[in-house]
């Protein structure tokens, strides 16, 4: 590093020596005056001190307040000058910091990540759900709240800030006019990030200025969130609901040609639904992420679209418009609707000579389905090949139960793991696909699980989980047998269901999973033991135990013994008050722990027990 350096300890040195050199200086200047003030206080001296003349008094007055007026002075210009000399020396100690290293546009990197970056907006707090991100970076804490106010810490931060464009760039319709003017010219090139919200800057001369805004900064907006209210309740205020035409009118315009260039994110968010759709026109954008909340924009949609959100509270958006975004925007790699029901006519879509392959597309979630739409979309598109896919479809008991379409069974014979909850089941294969189901069905018991019929049952099963209610039981019991190579099973729910199936676990007609060797039993531990009515009774927990040590002993015969058998705790305590239970334990083969040496057989949920052999 050269001498001459600013960032080298020999150019660091000089300037502390040559700090040290100014403050000397401004001592001597101070006593020069000090000494001055002495002289002029000596030659004054005649006239001074003399009580009975009555102009002598009034000189002496004067005199002793002019003296003391500047050796304020005198005081203020040292002081002034040792606090700014100190804060000089703290700031060139910084360059023996281990963080003087770290190159600026790190520091700016640390500055973002601890800042308020993301501060959640409840655009309308009565609907669930409809919180957004939104980024904040003001001039000031009064006007803008920010967790930390880096600028007022250090000096070095402050001009790093300064400098950093892109904290600059998050602009609030409700701030004043001059504080979104200062934020855009010091965000300079930088893409501007627009929150614009009715229920903050709801009054006509903040309409009128957001459209001349609008107009003017179009083109160094990259995202845009604006939300409104079309409804009126007493809390809310009567200008608010007058301006909200408007603000789709200014919006309107604001998209006409030439539409904003730099736009990339836009979100359009209205508390309940509006039948006829926004009069915004977005197919010339270059838009890569639109969000909308309970309305739907005129005309096509940009192909450049990569990630699509809706959220709709009514029956106006449904199968037709999720048509309409995998269709028309080729780029979409991320694509979410939440509906709240899609109980209406089809529509007059025909079905394709081929089905639409989305090759783009990595994540679709749409939920609020029924069966009969979900089977009309997956006979128009190529869902199984998606490799994340979430459907929440929604039905009733009267309806059939829920089946997989025929173009998942690929999916089915390759999927090596299957998880099974309540009104979930998610199956995957490690890399290549993750498909999650939810069904909700309307009336069904809590205590009965939604179980997904395919004609194959996954045969390549390797891990299996489930959540055992008393009524599906029997299924899985004749189930069991084909999942020849399990060799992960977890339980959890009923004790007695989850028994009756380790028990299978000891048949040989036929051998139920012979590659088994690790099984977990998780009972549901809220209803036992606390509550007795809902809970297995003594005779259950017996029952229990037998079945359990049956199923050890006969692998154990069979040369397919467990490896790894873990209990939770209200299952342990159970099986451990019977002295037969901690024999098999003692012959059940050593599992290592992968926190310490030594060997672990038993592992309780939420309390590790450490189990050894020889029955202790």
């Amino acid at each position: 590093m050269p001498h001459n350096s600013p960032d080298s300890p020999t150019f660091t040195d000089s300037k502390l020596l040559r700090g040290l050199d100014d403050m000397i200086d401004v001592l001597e200047t101070a006593v020069c005056d000090m000494r001055k003030m002495r002289s002029e206080l000596v030659q004054e001296a005649d006239e001074l001190g003399l009580w009975e003349n009555k102009c002598h008094r009034s000189k002496s007055l004067a005199v002793a307040r002019r003296i003391g007026d500047d050796d304020k002075c005198v005081g203020k210009f040292v002081g002034t000058a040792f606090t700014k000399a100190s804060a000089g020396f703290y700031k060139l100690s910084n360059h023996y910091a281990e963080s003087a290293r770290l190159p600026e546009e790190l520091w700016v990197e640390i500055f973002w990540q601890c800042h308020v970056k993301h501060r959640k907006i409840e655009f309308f707090p009565e609907i669930p759900g409809t919180g957004f991100q939104m980024n904040y970076f003001g001039p000031g804490l009064d006007e803008i709240p920010t967790s930390i106010d880096f600028t007022g810490r250090c000096s070095s931060w402050d001009e790093i800030l300064r400098g950093a464009t892109k904290f600059w760039s998050f602009i609030d319709a409700s701030w004043s006019i001059a504080a979104i003017k200062d934020h855009a010219l010091r965000s300079d090139l930088t893409p501007l990030n627009v929150r614009w919200s009715s229920m903050t800057s709801g009054k006509n001369e903040t309409l009128k200025s957001m459209a001349e805004w609008l107009s003017s900064k179009k083109q160094l907006i990259g995202a845009l969130q604006v939300s409104w209210r079309t409804t009126w309740k007493p809390s809310h205020s009567s200008e608010e609901l007058e301006v909200t035409p408007h603000v789709v009118d200014v919006l309107a315009r604001c998209f006409q040609a030439p539409p904003p260039a730099n736009l990339r994110s836009l979100l359009l968010a209205q508390d309940f639904i509006n039948v006829d759709p926004l009069p915004i026109p977005l197919e010339s954008c270059r838009l890569s992420h639109l969000q909308i909340l309970n309305c739907w924009p005129t005309g096509p949609l940009p192909s450049s679209l990569q990630i699509f959100d809706c959220l709709t509270y009514s029956t106006g958006v449904g199968v037709q418009h999720i048509m309409q975004v995998l269709s028309e925007c080729t780029s979409l790699r991320s694509c979410t609707f939440q509906l709240d029901s899609t109980e209406r006519p089809f529509g007059t879509s025909e079905l394709r000579d081929r089905p639409l392959q989305l090759r783009k597309l990595n994540h679709l979630r749409i939920h609020g389905l029924s069966q009969d739409h979900f089977t009309w979309l997956s006979q128009r598109i190529r869902l199984e090949t998606l490799p994340k896919l979430e459907i929440g479809i929604s039905s009733d008991r009267s309806q059939p139960p829920f089946t997989l379409p025929g173009c998942f069974g690929d999916n089915v014979a390759r999927a090596a793991c299957l998880e099974i909850c309540a009104y979930d089941f998610v199956y995957w294969l490690e890399g290549q696909f993750d498909h999650h189901f939810t069904i909700n069905i309307r009336g069904l018991p809590a205590s009965i699980s939604a179980i997904p019929i395919t004609d194959a049952f996954f045969p390549s099963l390797e891990h299996l989980s489930l959540n055992v209610a008393m009524n599906d039981h029997a299924f899985w019991l004749q189930t069991m047998h084909s999942f020849e190579h399990l060799h992960t099973l977890n339980l959890y729910g009923n004790l007695a269901a989850m028994t009756k199936l380790v028990a299978g676990l000891a048949s040989d007609a036929p051998l139920q999973c012979p590659k088994l060797r690790a099984l977990s039993l998780d009972v549901e531990e809220w209803r036992w033991p606390w509550f007795s009515l809902d809970g297995p009774t003594e005779e259950d927990q017996q029952l229990a135990v037998t079945r359990l040590d049956t199923m050890l002993e006969f692998r154990e015969a069979r040369g397919i013994a467990l490896e790894q058998l873990w209990l939770s705790k209200t299952c342990y305590y159970c099986w451990d008050t019977s002295g037969d239970g901690r024999d098999q334990i003692a012959r059940l083969p050593m599992y290592k722990s992968p926190v310490e040496s030594s060997t672990l057989i038993v592992e309780t949920l939420g309390e590790e027990r450490e189990v050894r052999g020889s029955g202790s």
